[in-house]
C-alpha cells in the first residue's frame, strides 16, 4: 500500500509540473514602451516606420527610422532603463494579401549612438484594424528576439508588437496613409523559458527509478533482518 501511495504521489507531482509548463501565460515577460513614433502605409500596401521631420505626416512618405523615447520594463512593470533620442525602425510588412494577413517584417530599436538595443522578427499574419482612437497595427507574433546587455532586461519569444496609429482615415487596401508623430508602440515578451516537457519527463523517470531502487533496497533489507 505504501509503495502504491508513493508512486501515485510522484506521478501526481510530475503531472502538475508538466501542466504548469504547458499553461504558462504568454507575454508576461519584459516589455518596451515606445512613444513619438510615426508609421506609413504605401499605395502598394507596405507598412513601415516613416522618415523623421514631419509633425502631421504630410512629408513622411518613405521608410525610415523614427526618433523615439523608449523605456524597457521588467516582468513586474518596473522601468529598468530608458533612452531618449532612440530610433525605431519597422521593416516592411506586406499587406497585399489583406489587412489581416500582413507578411514579413520586424523591428529594430537603436540608441542615439546607433547601438542596437533590441530587435525582433515578425511571423506572418500581422493585422491592421480600426480602433476606438483611430487604428492599430499588431504583429501576429514576434518569433525571434535579439537582445542587448545595454537594456538590463532579456526578451524571449514568442512576443508581440502592437502600435496605436491614431486617426489615419478609412483603412482599405491601396489606400496610403501616414500617422502623426505621436503614434506609439508596445513590445511584449514571454517569461524566461522553463525546461521542456521531455526534459521534465526524463527527470521524472529518473526520480521514479531512484524511488523504486530505494524501495527495493529497503524491502530486501527488512527481508534479511527477518531471517
Amino acid at each position: 500500500m505504501k509503495k502504491f501511495t508513493g508512486m501515485t504521489l510522484l506521478f501526481s507531482a510530475l503531472l502538475i509540473t508538466l501542466a504548469s509548463s504547458a499553461w504558462a501565460v504568454p507575454y508576461s515577460g519584459a516589455s518596451v514602451s515606445v512613444s513619438s513614433a510615426q508609421y506609413t502605409m504605401s499605395a502598394s500596401n507596405i507598412f513601415t516606420t516613416a522618415v523623421d521631420g514631419s509633425v502631421n505626416g504630410a512629408t513622411a512618405s518613405t521608410a525610415g527610422a523614427n526618433t523615439v523615447y523608449v523605456a524597457f520594463l521588467d516582468s513586474t512593470g518596473n522601468t529598468i532603463s530608458s533612452f531618449t533620442g532612440a530610433k525605431l525602425n519597422v521593416d516592411s510588412v506586406d499587406f497585399s494579401g489583406g489587412l489581416s494577413n500582413g507578411v514579413g517584417g520586424g523591428f529594430t530599436i537603436t540608441n542615439s549612438g546607433g547601438d542596437v538595443l533590441l530587435s525582433g522578427v515578425f511571423g506572418d499574419g500581422s493585422t491592421l484594424s480600426s480602433a476606438t482612437n483611430g487604428a492599430d497595427f499588431e504583429s501576429s507574433m514576434i518569433v525571434d528576439f535579439t537582445n542587448s546587455t545595454l537594456t538590463g532586461v532579456d526578451f524571449y519569444a514568442p512576443g508581440l508588437f502592437s502600435a496605436t496609429l491614431g486617426d489615419v482615415g478609412t483603412l482599405s487596401l491601396n489606400q496610403p496613409f501616414t500617422t502623426r508623430g505621436s503614434a506609439t508602440a508596445q513590445i511584449l515578451s514571454s517569461p524566461a523559458p522553463v525546461p521542456e516537457p521531455g526534459t521534465l519527463l526524463l527527470l521524472g523517470s529518473g526520480l521514479l527509478a531512484v524511488w523504486v531502487w530505494k524501495s527495493s533496497k529497503l524491502k530486501n533489507q527488512k527481508h534479511s533482518e527477518s531471517k
